[in-house]
């Protein structure tokens, strides 16, 4: 993507295209309850999407509509105060549709943050635009990428450019895959010494104390409340059980490693 493929849209313009694929919808019969299934890359589609599902009551394919509103407010709690994101800022996160990380970036719209799309991979650099070219044209302040792209940058040696601006960024999100201490040193010696760096992957022992320089599963005692309250077509919740606490009576087990 060069500078002159990208496309803004203002907020009523992506509602006006909500409200399209809304009237869609309900001239093809969706209705309240209904579940919709999709398969699409990270472009503006797939947000006015799940937008128009989900204002009709239906269950997006995403696992956000199934968190309920508390989980909505957990989340915006996170963007608001924990992350001092305001209207105006610039959030951007290179995920599939479908997966948390892209749910979670679309709660940002609820407090007038713009949202930008990417639907490319960060490791093809044409012409020498990069990541960090998209990041300082489009003003980002608020940025999702994965430890696995780090060490690729890092390998590459693709880092921004003599003179490119990036006072816009304030936050990069780390997630998707453990994360190493060069990670940090990449980010802080290469992009930006004074850039806020979260780390949005970890793990805790089953008595709450943090495990560093190990590995293991990730564990969810206490739900932060974006738990999930049952699985489609499981009425007796006893496929909830067997796949998620089964293996540690009473203690959520992710089946993932930390």
């Amino acid at each position: 993507m060069n500078l002159e493929q990208k496309k803004r849209l203002p907020t009523q313009k992506y509602m006006n295209k909500s409200n399209y694929m809304l009237l869609h919808f309900r001239k093809h019969g969706l209705s309240r309850g209904d579940r919709v299934g999709y398969y699409i890359s990270n472009r503006k589609e797939a947000l006015f999407a799940m937008l128009a599902a989900i204002s009709i009551g239906a269950t997006w394919g995403g696992p956000l509509p199934t968190y309920g509103c508390r989980a909505f407010l957990a989340q915006l709690r996170d963007l608001v105060l924990h992350l001092n994101l305001k209207a105006g800022d610039v959030a951007y996160a290179h995920a599939p549709v479908g997966w948390a990380v892209w749910d979670y970036m679309i709660t940002n719209l609820a407090i007038g943050v713009k949202l930008f799309l990417f639907d490319g991979g960060l490791d093809c650099c044409k012409e020498g635009y990069t990541v960090w070219d998209n990041i300082s044209a489009n003003n980002i302040s608020f940025a999702f990428l994965s430890p696995y792209y780090l060490d690729y940058f890092e390998k590459e040696n693709i880092i921004p450019r003599p003179g490119t601006n990036l006072d816009c960024l304030k936050i990069i999100a780390l997630t998707g895959s453990p994360i190493r201490p060069q990670n940090y040193k990449f980010l802080l010696n290469n992009v930006k010494k004074d850039l806020f760096i979260l780390s949005l992957y970890g793990i805790l022992n089953l008595s709450g104390n943090s495990v560093c320089g190990k590995r293991g599963e990730i564990i969810v005692t206490k739900p932060n409340p974006a738990f999930p309250i049952c699985l489609w077509k499981d009425d007796d919740n006893s496929k909830l059980n067997e796949e998620y606490f089964s293996k540690y009576k009473g203690v959520w087990c992710q089946n993932d490693e930390g």
